[in-house]
């Protein structure tokens, strides 16, 4: 409907076995990141010295010889642990990870650490109850790049300072871009479902989902506050630093009912009807805050600086919709389907109340036709749809 106009992505999770002995994988992985040819790669700039001569100058290979590279060799790091099986009425999964990986800038480098769990339990032989539950918790921090980086200032290097205090770099060397700047991501991910189905005859089933997506983002970027020597690269207002954090809290629920009908027609067709009702909630809340010109050096929190500013946003947006459909299918060879579905969605606006969306489709698998006498191919399927949304 509504929500899938763009398409549906699905992501199918590992799962345990009904009466299975527990079985574990364990996965290490170890790797290198690294700049090939950085050398070679950063392109050299040309200028003219004071005594008018024209010069090159490479800082990936000057800075190499002084013994302060600009780029490293960074330790790629995988951990996998997990574990899934079953009793005679339950099946299980479970799985950590945990991740170390380092960029080639000192400022660059991840930390994550994920768990999942998939259970399932048999009540009886009419209910079964399916839990998923996932938990991520990363913290990224990134390098400065564009105008106040490295690889920026590297790039657009200078050979006028050579032997000055900037060693050719345009702005600023690079352990001041190591020290001054940082941007972190801190991120709490939280993904869960519960499934309760039904079958109360063997022609009936029903299935009710219940989901929960929830994200805590924290994006912050800091230049700190520059005093001495070191404030002489910046102008006086920007060596006084600055601060931006922004806040996102995210939330998505979902509420799945479907209930389906199969029976046979005859000999050779057979039925198969379905209704459903879907709610789909998101709700995003933001809040931006930013903060200039630290009143002092050592200081970090946006109270420390003489200019601060706010905005907080909320966006919120509801779908409900309900289906129907029945397929026909003639000796598990041809299946004809049709559906309609009803939407409405807050931000329709009170002048487009609900919206229908019809559906039909044909597939007819040729290869089990006793016409069919092509060995070379054994499977052949020809399907076509129509649908909108």
């Amino acid at each position: 409907g509504t929500e899938a106009a763009n398409g549906v992505i699905q992501i199918i999770t590992k799962k345990g076995r009904i009466d299975a002995p527990a079985e574990w994988d364990v996965s290490v992985r170890q790797g290198a990141n690294w700049f090939d040819n950085a050398a070679g790669r950063v392109p050299e700039n040309w200028g003219l010295d004071k005594d008018g001569q024209l010069i090159g100058v490479n800082l990936v290979e000057l800075e190499a010889a002084r013994g302060t590279p600009l780029f490293r060799t960074g330790h790629l790091q995988n951990y996998d642990l997990s574990v899934k099986g079953g009793s005679p009425r339950s099946r299980y999964f479970l799985s950590g990870q945990s991740q170390r990986n380092q960029g080639i800038d000192v400022n660059n480098d991840l930390w994550r650490y994920s768990m999942r769990s998939n259970l399932g339990l048999q009540l009886s032989n009419k209910w079964n109850v399916d839990a998923n539950l996932s938990y991520v918790k990363a913290s990224t921090n990134l390098a400065s790049d564009i105008g106040a980086g490295v690889l920026f200032n590297t790039m657009f290097s200078t050979n006028v300072d050579i032997n000055g205090p900037r060693r050719g770099f345009r702005s600023s060397p690079p352990e001041i871009f190591h020290t001054r700047g940082m941007a972190n991501q801190e991120l709490d991910h939280f993904t869960g479902s519960v499934i309760v189905s039904h079958t109360p005859f063997s022609w009936l089933t029903q299935r009710l989902t219940l989901g929960l997506d929830q994200t805590q983002e924290i994006n912050s970027t800091i230049s700190t506050y520059l005093s001495g020597a070191d404030a002489a690269f910046f102008s006086p207002t920007s060596a006084r630093g600055s601060k931006s954090r922004n806040d996102v809290a995210a939330a998505v629920n979902t509420v799945d009912y479907v209930i389906t009908a199969n029976k046979s027609l005859g000999p050779n067709v057979s039925s198969s009807s379905s209704f459903g009702l879907q709610y789909f909630r998101r709700a995003t809340n933001t809040l931006a805050t930013t903060g200039s010109q630290f009143t002092g050096p050592g200081l970090t929190t946006l109270t420390g600086t003489a200019l601060t500013n706010a905005g907080e946003d909320l966006i919120a947006n509801v779908t409900v919709g309900s289906y129907a459909q029945q397929q026909l299918g003639w000796k598990d060879r041809l299946f004809i389907t049709g559906a309609l579905r009803v939407d409405n969605n807050s931000a329709f606006g009170e002048d487009f109340k609900w919206v229908t969306y019809p559906k039909g489709s044909l597939s007819w698998v040729v290869n089990e036709m006793p016409f069919w006498t092509v060995d070379a191919v054994s499977s052949l399927r020809v399907r076509a749809a129509y649908g909108a949304s």
